[in-house]
């Protein structure tokens, strides 16, 4: 991470605290958290608080709940299964897809990551690529010319002819 002092990350913060205690960043965000020079703005203030994060199985928990709070008293270390047992893993928990269609044991693939998809939402996904790429299993018959082919294109030997 870029070298970054305490009063970088404290000038970013509103101060003083809200009533919780929690050190709200006001800078740049990135989806719901704070962000610094492309680095997650909870992370920098853990490691400039605490020390280095260690590399791997590890993500830095806000205590409050409070996504762009940057206090570092309310940051701790979990390791990955931890915080998604507090939190609840958004992929297993879900009842169903974004498009609203339900996770049955019928209508959902898993893949080799445990990561799990809905079977319908992929038929549809993949109809709609292959009529993009105008394939000619998938496409509209209106306007379109099926290409005629002749017996010497096919490459096809005597012996195949017959």
């Amino acid at each position: 991470m870029p070298d970054y002092e305490k009063s970088d990350i404290i000038s970013r913060c509103s101060l003083p605290e809200t009533e919780d205690g929690c050190w709200i960043w006001k800078a740049t965000m990135n989806g719901n958290y704070g962000s610094l020079g492309g680095n997650l703005a909870h992370r920098l203030v853990y490691t400039l608080w605490h020390g280095d994060i260690p590399f791997g199985n590890y993500e830095v928990h806000h205590t409050c709940e409070v996504k762009r709070c940057c206090n570092p008293k309310h940051l701790e270390l979990r390791t990955i299964k931890a915080h998604r047992e507090h939190h609840g893993n958004q992929y297993t928990d879900a009842q169903f897809c974004v498009r609203g269609h339900e996770f049955t044991e019928a209508n959902t693939y898993i893949y080799s990551s445990g990561k799990r998809a809905c079977r319908q939402c992929r038929r549809d996904y993949h109809r709609e690529y292959m009529r993009s790429r105008r394939h000619p299993r998938f496409r509209d018959t209106v306007g379109w010319k099926v290409p005629a082919y002749k017996k010497s294109d096919l490459n096809l030997t005597r012996a195949q002819e017959d």
